[in-house]
C-alpha cells in the first residue's frame, strides 16, 4: 500500500504546502503518521522524498502565531521524531543530509513552544546528533561542521537545552536520551559542550550554564572511560576530541572553581583514553592552553601531579621546549616551573631523586627548556634567587651520600664513576650550570654555596660545569681559589688520559673539556693573586705534563706526515688514530700508533736548520693527547703553550720543562714548520713566546734556542720582504719581534762568538728592512 500511496501523497504535499487551508495537509500528514507506526514503513517514507517537504512545512509553520496540537508544523515534527527514533542509521543519515537538524533547532527557537514540545524537539535533536558520529556513519568534517552551524548562535535553543539539562540535574523532569554506541557517547557531549562553551555567559544564564557544563563534563568523562577498552572507539574518540578541541576547553575549566573537579576528572580521562602524547599535542599547539597548563602546575593541589606528569612527558619528547620558544613563553615557563620546584621542596630543602615527585618532574622540564635556550641576565638572577639554594643543597647532598658510600665500601675494584656521572648528568646539575653561565648570577650563587657544587661537578669532568667555571674565572679568579675549583680543573687535566681511554666516542667533547681547563688554568697562573696557589698545587706538575704531551703529539703527527706521502687520517679528525665504531679497535690503533712512532724515534735526533728538523719526536705518554688534536685547529696547542709559558717562572716547573727533551724538540719543530700554512702562524707565535720565556732563565749553553731564534728572524725577514698577504705579514712581524726579544735576552749569556755575530747580522737585516719600509 505504501508504495502506491506515498508517491501520491508526496505530490499532493509538494503542491499544497503553501495552501491557506491546512485541513488537506493535516489529513495527509496524519495518514503518514499512522503509516510509520510500523517500523517496516519507515524506509519507504524516507525514500519517497517526503523529508524535504516536512522541513519546508515546519519552516512555513514557524511564521504562524499558533503552535497548537493540530498545527501542521507540530505534526511534521512528530513525524520526524518517529522517523528518527524508529529508523536505522541510514535513515538518520538521510534526515541529517536533508537539513532536519536545522529545522528542529529552529523550532526550538520559538519562544512560545510548550514544555512538552520542547522536550519532543530536544529528543529529536539528540537522536540526530547521536547518529552523526555512529560507527556506521563515517566521520567527516562536513556533518560535524553542519551541526555547529545549525546550533551555534541559537540562544533560545541553548536556553531550552540548558533548562532541560538543569531540570534533569534537579530530577524534576527527565529527557529520554537514547542509547548509543561508544563513539556517540563521546561525540554528543563534545558537540554540545563546544556549543555551550561559546554561548554568552551573561548573568541570566550564568548559573544554568555552569550546571550544564558540569553535566556535559561528567557525560564526556563517562564516554571517554567507555572508549578505553575498544581500539576502534578510542580512535574515533581521538578524532572527536581533536576536532572539537576538547582538551583545550577542558584545561581552561580546570582553573574555574565550580568546574575544576569535573574538568580535572575529564582531563585524566582524556589522558587515559587518548594517551599522553595525543593529549599533549593538543595542548602545546595552543599558546593559551600551554599557559593554562603551566599555571595549574604551580597551584600545588592534589591534582597537580597529573598535569606535571604531562609536562614531563612533553619535555622528554622535546615538544615542550619547541612550543615555549615558538610562543615566546620562556619567561613564563621558567617562572612557573621554578615556583613549583620551590613549593614542592621537602623539609631538607632538596629535590628528591624519586622521578614521581612534582619537584623532580618540574626540574626535569626546566632542564629540557634551558638546554635549548640561553637565559637573559634578568632570568638568571631570578632563577638564582629562587632555585640557587635548593639546587645547590640537592647536588651537595648527593655528592655527600656518594662519598659516604665510597668510604664505607672502600674497595678500589668497584667503579663508582657510573654513580658519579648520574649526579653530573642530573637535571639539577644542568640547571645550576645554566644559571652559573650568566655573570650576573655568580655572586648570588657564591652566597648559597653554588660554586662549591659546580666545582664538584667539574671535578668529575662535566663540560657544562667547566664552562661555568671559565665564566667565573674571567669575572673573578679569586673565587676559584676560595672554593678550590682550581684543584678540580687540575684533576680534569691530569686524568685526561683515563677519560679519553674510556670515552673514545666523545673525542670532541673531551677535547673541548681539555681546552677549557687549560684556558682556566692559564688565566689563574697569569694572575698575581692566584698564581702561587696554582704553582703550589699538588697536580700542577701533572697538568704541565699533559700540556707538554699535547705539543709532542702535535709535532709527531706533522713529522709523520712529512715522511709518508699518504695518510689514513681524515681532516678535522683526531690525529694519529683512524676513526672506527669499535672502541677496542680504536685502542688497538692508538697502541699501534705509539709503537710505530717509538720505532721511528730510535733514529738519531739531530737538527738541520736548513731542512727544518725532519726527525720524529716522540714521547710515549703523548699518544692519548694526539687523539684529541685536529689537523685544522691548533687551539689546543696554543692553550698548552700558553700554560707552559705561565709555569716557567716556577723553578720546579721550569726544571720539568727543560729536562723534557721531547718537549724542546717538539717546540723547535713547531717553530720551524712550514710557515705557508695560515693555521700554523698563531701557534708559532705562541711557540716563539714560550722559547722567549725560557731565555729569561737560561744561564748556560743556550746555543740550541739561540740558533732557532736566529733562523726565525732570518726567515721572517724574507717573508716580510716578499709577502703580500696581510695576515701572514702581520703574524710574521709579531713572530720576528718575539724572536728578537729572545735574542736580546740571550745576547749577554755565555754564547759563542759565531752565534753572537749571527744574531747581530739577523737583527741588523731586520732593522734595515724596517727602516727602508718606513722611510
Amino acid at each position: 500500500m505504501s508504495t502506491i500511496a506515498l508517491p501520491a501523497i508526496a505530490s499532493l504535499l509538494s503542491s499544497a504546502y503553501n495552501c491557506s487551508d491546512d485541513i488537506i495537509l493535516r489529513h495527509a500528514l496524519h495518514f503518514i503518521q499512522n503509516l510509520i507506526s510500523s517500523p517496516t514503513t519507515v524506509l519507504p517514507v524516507v525514500k519517497s522524498g517526503l523529508i524535504p517537504i516536512f522541513v519546508r512545512l515546519i519552516g512555513n509553520g514557524l511564521d504562524k502565531a499558533s503552535y497548537s496540537q493540530e498545527s501542521v508544523a507540530k505534526i511534521c515534527l512528530g513525524i520526524l521524531h518517529n522517523l528518527t527514533s524508529k529508523g536505522t542509521h541510514h535513515t538518520r543519515e538521510v534526515l541529517i543530509s536533508s537539513s532536519v537538524l536545522g529545522a528542529v533547532t529552529e523550532v526550538l527557537e520559538n519562544p512560545d513552544l510548550s514544555t512538552d514540545d520542547t522536550t519532543f524537539a530536544l529528543e529529536t535533536v539528540l537522536l540526530l546528533v547521536s547518529d552523526i558520529f555512529s560507527a556506521s556513519y563515517s566521520y567527516r568534517k562536513e556533518p560535524a561542521s553542519h551541526l555547529l552551524v545549525e546550533i551555534r548562535g541559537r540562544e533560545t535553543f541553548l536556553r531550552r537545552l540548558i533548562a532541560s539539562i538543569v531540570s534533569q540535574e534537579r530530577e524534576d523532569i527527565t529527557i529520554d536520551i537514547p542509547p548509543y554506541s561508544t563513539p556517540n557517547s563521546v561525540f554528543v557531549p563534545c558537540a554540545l559542550f563546544n556549543t555551550v562553551n561559546e554561548a554568552a555567559d551573561n548573568d541570566e544564564m550564568g548559573r544554568s550554564l555552569s550546571i550544564v557544563k558540569k553535566f556535559l563534563l561528567k557525560l564526556l568523562t563517562v564516554g571517554l572511560d567507555e572508549s578505553i577498552g575498544n581500539e576502534e572507539s578510542r580512535s574515533v574518540a581521538k578524532d572527536v576530541v581533536r576536532f572539537f578541541q576538547t582538551a583545550k576547553t577542558c584545561l581552561s575549566y580546570c582553573e574555574v572553581d565550580d568546574l575544576a573537579s569535573e574538568a580535572i576528572e575529564l582531563f585524566q580521562a582524556l589522558i587515559s583514553s587518548c594517551g599522553t602524547e595525543f593529549t599533549g599535542k593538543q595542548i602545546v599547539g595552543d599558546k593559551s592552553s600551554l599557559l593554562a597548563l603551566l599555571d595549574i602546575v604551580t597551584v600545588g593541589d592534589c591534582h597537580t601531579e597529573t598535569f606535571a606528569r604531562l609536562l614531563g612527558d612533553l619535555a622528554r619528547s622535546g615538544s615542550l621546549p619547541e612550543s615555549v620558544l615558538k610562543f615566546e613563553l620562556r619567561s613564563c615557563a621558567i617562572a612557573a616551573l621554578s615556583t613549583a620546584i620551590v613549593m614542592e621542596g621537602d623539609d631538607e630543602n632538596i629535590i628528591e631523586e624519586d622521578g614521581s615527585s612534582l619537584a623532580r618532574i618540574c626540574v626535569d622540564c626546566l632542564s629540557s627548556i634551558l638546554s635549548q635556550i640561553a637565559m637573559t641576565p634578568v632570568e638568571a638572577r631570578a632563577m638564582t634567587s629562587a632555585l640557587g639554594k635548593i639546587l645547590t643543597a640537592t647536588i651537595l647532598n648527593r655528592f655527600y651520600i656518594q662519598a659516604s658510600r665510597e668510604t664505607t665500601l672502600n674497595n678500589s675494584c668497584i667503579d663508582h664513576s657510573i654513580n658519579r656521572s648520574k649526579i653530573t648528568s642530573s637535571s639539577e646539575a644542568r640547571v645550576l650550570c645554566a644559571i652559573a653561565s650568566s655573570i650576573d648570577s655568580i655572586k648570588t650563587l657564591c652566597d648559597v654555596g653554588g660554586l662549591e657544587a659546580i666545582s664538584l661537578l667539574a671535578h668529575d669532568g662535566d663540560l657544562a660545569a667547566i664552562r661555568a667555571l671559565r665564566q667565573v674565572c674571567e669575572e673573578n679568579p679569586n673565587l676559584m681559589i676560595e672554593v678550590e675549583a682550581h684543584l678540580s680543573i687540575m684533576h680534569v687535566i691530569s686524568s685526561m688520559k683515563d677519560r679519553v681511554t674510556r670515552s673514545h666516542d666523545n673525542s670532541s667533547e673531551q677535547r673541548e673539556l681539555l681546552l677549557h681547563s687549560l684556558s682556566i688554568l692559564k688565566s689563574l697562573a697569569k694572575s698575581e693573586d692566584t698564581c702561587s696557589a696554582i704553582l703550589n698545587a699538588e697536580n700542577s706538575l701533572c697538568a704541565l705534563n699533559v700540556a707538554s704531551n699535547i705539543i709532542v703529539a702535535s709535532s709527531a703527527h706533522r713529522a709523520n706526515q712529512s715522511l709518508h706521502t699518504t695518510t689514513d687520517i681524515p681532516d678535522a679528525s683526531p690525529r694519529g688514530v683512524t676513526r672506527n665504531g669499535d672502541s677496542s679497535v680504536k685502542e688497538l690503533q692508538m697502541n699501534e700508533y705509539c709503537e710505530g712512532a717509538a720505532q721511528e724515534a730510535d733514529t738519531n735526533r739531530t737538527y738541520d736548520l736548513d731542512t727544518k728538523a725532519t726527525s720524529i719526536i716522540y714521547n710515549p705518554d703523548s699518544s692519548i693527547c694526539g687523539y684529541l688534536l685536529l689537523d685544522s685547529d691548533f687551539s689546543l696547542e696554543q692553550s698548552a703553550l700558553s700554560l707552559m709559558s705561565s709555569f716557567i717562572s716556577s723553578k720546579s716547573h721550569r726544571q720539568q720543562i727543560t729536562n723534557d727533551q721531547y718537549l724542546i724538540d717538539a717546540v723547535v719543530e713547531l717553530v720551524q714548520a712550514d710557515s705557508s700554512l695560515p693555521s700554523l702562524l698563531d701557534v708559532q707565535c705562541d711557540a716563539i713566546d714560550f722559547l722567549v720565556c725560557l731565555t729569561n732563565y737560561i744561564l748556560h749553553s743556550p746555543d740550541l734556542i739561540l740558533e732557532v731564534l736566529i733562523s726565525v728572524v732570518e726567515e721572517r725577514t724574507k717573508v716580510l720582504k716578499g709577502s703580500r698577504n696581510t695576515d701572514q705579514y702581520c703574524s710574521s712581524k709579531k713572530i720576528a719581534a718575539s724572536a728578537v726579544s729572545g735574542l736580546q735576552n740571550l745576547f749577554c749569556t755565555s754564547i759563542n762568538d759565531d752565534l753572537r755575530v749571527k744574531s747581530i747580522l739577523a737583527g741588523s737585516e731586520m732593522f734595515v728592512y724596517l727602516v727602508d719600509s718606513l722611510y
